[in-house]
C-alpha cells in the first residue's frame, strides 16, 4: 500500500512524525473503500467555504440555457449518476478486450468498471490522496475555479462562444471522481483511480463515456474530452484516443463522438474542433498551483498537529488535515507565503477554538 503524497514529502525531508502519519493514515488491509464517504459529506456540509462554492456552482449551472444540459449539470452537482456503468457493466469483458486491441488499456488490466457507487458531489475530493484538493468538498472548490476560469477565458476570445458548453463541461469533467475515488474510515482517500484509460485518469474517460451514452452531440463531447489534452497537433493523438475509449465503453459509433475512421485503422476529427474545447483545456490547470499548496501546507500543518495532539479533537491526523483544508482550502498557501508557518498554526488554533473538530 502506497502512502500519501505529503508523507513522501515529509519522509524525503526527514521530518519527525512522518512514520506516525503513515501508520495512522494509510489504508488498513481489508478496509472498505467508501467507509468514510458519509463523514466526508458531513464535514463538507459544515464548511461555509464549501457551501458557498457549491451555491455559486449551482447558480452558474442554472444559467445554462439548454434544458437537458442545465438539468444534468444540476443533478451532477447534487448526486451524479452513471447509466453507462450500470448498463454497460455486463459487457465489461468485451469492452476490456476492445480497449486492449485498440491500445487504449494496458494488457495487465482485467477490470475497469468502478465498484464504488458515486458519492455526493459535495463530499468528493478532486484527486487521489494528497495530490490536489484532496479534502471533503475539494471537488466543489476545484470545479468552481475551473468553471470561472473558462468563463474568464471566453471574455478574451470573441462574442460568439457557447457559454452553455463552458459552464457544463467543467461540471462534467471531474464528476466521475465521485466513483473512481472513495474516502476511507481513517480520513484518507484512494491513492489511485485504477488502470489508466487511454493513458489518462479513469475519471476523464468515464465522464466522456457517460455524455456519449446519454446521446450528447459531438460538439459537447469534443469540448468535454479536451480537458486533459486539447485537439492541438502535438496532443491530437491522445485526444482522439480519449474519444475512441469513450466510444468503446459507451457502445457508440465513432461519428457519435466526433470522429471519422480513415484507412489503415486510423482516425481523425470529423470537423474542426470548436474554440470552446481549447478554452476548456486551458481552464483545467488549477492543479498546477494547488498541488504545491497542498504539499507545502500539509507538511507544516502535520508538524503543528503532532506537536499539539489535542487540537481538533480525537480523530486521526488525516481527518484533522481534511478538517483544516475543508474549512480553508488553498487560501492557506498564500497565508503561508506572506506570513510564514505561524499562519498555519494560527488557522488550526482558531478552527479548534471554533469547534472545528468532527
Amino acid at each position: 500500500m502506497r502512502i500519501g503524497f505529503a508523507v513522501l514529502f515529509m519522509a524525503c525531508l526527514g521530518l519527525a512524525g512522518a512514520a506516525d502519519f503513515a501508520s495512522s493514515s494509510t489504508v488498513p488491509a481489508g478496509a472498505a473503500e467508501g467507509a468514510g464517504d458519509l463523514a466526508a459529506m458531513t464535514l463538507a456540509s459544515e464548511s461555509p467555504l464549501i457551501l458557498a462554492d457549491l451555491k455559486e456552482l449551482q447558480r452558474e449551472a442554472s444559467l445554462i440555457k439548454d434544458d437537458r444540459m442545465r438539468r444534468d449539470a444540476l443533478e451532477i452537482l447534487d448526486q451524479p449518476r452513471f447509466s453507462v456503468v450500470r448498463e454497460r457493466a455486463p459487457k465489461e469483458v468485451e469492452i476490456v478486450a476492445k480497449l486492449k486491441e485498440a491500445g487504449l488499456l494496458t494488457n495487465t488490466a482485467t477490470t475497469i468498471f468502478p465498484s464504488h457507487p458515486p458519492m455526493r458531489f459535495i463530499a468528493a475530493p478532486a484527486s487521489p490522496w494528497r495530490v490536489h484538493h484532496t479534502y471533503p468538498g475539494g471537488l466543489v472548490v476545484h470545479t468552481l475555479i475551473n468553471l470561472q476560469s473558462a468563463l474568464h477565458l471566453a471574455e478574451n476570445h470573441g462574442p460568439d462562444l457557447d457559454l452553455d458548453l463552458l459552464r457544463a463541461a467543467p461540471i462534467w469533467h471531474d464528476c466521475a471522481k465521485t466513483m473512481t475515488l472513495a474516502w476511507n474510515a481513517n480520513g484518507t482517500a484512494r491513492d489511485s483511480e485504477g488502470p489508466l484509460l487511454a493513458g489518462t485518469g479513469a475519471h476523464h474517460i468515464w465522464a466522456v463515456a457517460e455524455a456519449a451514452y446519454r446521446g450528447y452531440p459531438p460538439k459537447f463531447i469534443l469540448v468535454l474530452a479536451a480537458a486533459h489534452d486539447p485537439p492541438y497537433p502535438k496532443t491530437l493523438a491522445a485526444f482522439i484516443g480519449y474519444l475512441r475509449a469513450a466510444a468503446i465503453i459507451a457502445g457508440k459509433a465513432e461519428a457519435d463522438v466526433g470522429l471519422v475512421k480513415l484507412g489503415g485503422g486510423t482516425y481523425a476529427l470529423a470537423s474542426l474542433p470548436p474554440v470552446e474545447s481549447f478554452l476548456h483545456h486551458l481552464s483545467d490547470h488549477d492543479y498546477v498551483l494547488s498541488e504545491v499548496a497542498m504539499e507545502k501546507v500539509s507538511s507544516v500543518a502535520m508538524e503543528a498537529l503532532q506537536a499539539n495532539p489535542g487540537w481538533l479533537g480525537n480523530q486521526t491526523l488525516a481527518w484533522k488535515l481534511d478538517t483544516l483544508f475543508t474549512h480553508h482550502g488553498e487560501s492557506l498557501y498564500p497565508a503561508l507565503v506572506s506570513q510564514g508557518r505561524g499562519a498555519i498554526t494560527n488557522a488550526i488554533r482558531a478552527l479548534d477554538g471554533a469547534g472545528g473538530a468532527r
